[in-house]
Formats: C-alpha cells, sequence, structure tokens
C-alpha cells in the first residue's frame, strides 16, 4: 500500500515525528486527488527494450505521477514510484504488498544471508538468557 511504503520510507529519510506529520498530510491529499497505487486501472508504466529484453519502467508523463511530485515534492514522488516498481515486481495483477526482510542499517533489502544469521544470533541470545535464568534458581 503506498500510505504504508511512503510512511516506512518517510521514517527512515526524516525520523518518526516529521514523518507521522507528512503521512497524515499526505494521506488527506492522496485520498482527495483519488491517487491509489493499489487501484489496477492505474498502470505508471511504459514498457522499453534494454538489451534485447522487454522491461517496465515508470512512465515520467503520467499524470498522477507529475502531479504528486508537484504537490508533495521529490522525496515523495520517489517513495511512490519506488513503491509502484515494487509493487509490480511481485504481483503485477494483483498490486498486493508482500512483507520483505529489510536491512534498516543499509537501508535496502536483507540477503537471505543476513536473515539467518539474524535469526540465529537471536536464538544463541534467547537460550543464553534461559541458560542464565536456570542457574539463577
Amino acid at each position: 500500500m503506498v500510505k504504508a511504503a511512503v510512511a516506512v520510507r518517510a521514517t527512515v529519510l526524516m525520523g518518526v515525528n516529521s514523518a507521522v506529520a507528512l503521512r497524515t498530510t499526505l494521506q488527506r491529499s492522496l485520498n482527495r486527488k483519488n491517487f491509489k497505487l493499489r487501484d489496477q486501472s492505474w498502470h505508471p508504466f511504459k514498457t522499453i527494450e534494454v538489451r534485447g529484453k522487454k522491461e517496465e519502467v515508470i512512465d515520467e508523463d503520467d499524470e498522477l505521477l507529475k502531479c504528486a511530485k508537484e504537490e508533495f515534492g521529490e522525496e515523495v514522488y520517489k517513495a511512490i514510484t519506488t513503491s509502484a516498481m515494487e509493487l509490480n515486481e511481485y504481483n503485477p495483477n494483483v498490486r498486493e504488498p508482500v512483507q520483505e526482510i529489510w536491512n534498516f542499517k543499509e537501508r535496502r533489502r536483507a540477503t537471505t544471508t543476513e536473515a539467518i544469521s539474524f535469526v540465529l544470533k537471536q536464538l544463541k541470545s534467547c537460550r543464553q538468557l534461559k541458560a542464565s535464568r536456570r542457574s539463577a534458581r
């Protein structure tokens, strides 16, 4: 959902307090303009050929995107276009959000190795905590 994606990206870029204010303003304005990222009738993409392969890229001439860029600025425009590309990448027919593991320190998707490493560290920490509680008895 565009609101959630914009809110997450805004929080990372701006901090929690100003992101809440931005999200509220953005939700009201986007609702007023009937801007719905998950609306399947809206297709802000164009197909181009890159090295013999067809790829979908954001159509810079899309009216809703132009409006969002003018009203909200470059950062929100980038968040919307990134969200649109991600939704289109995972499931272009339905455009449903997909949960993914995120590396917040490096502002990118986490690799499988990073995810497994994190889970193993958490498991080790949990086991150590349980062992220390047992020995304290």
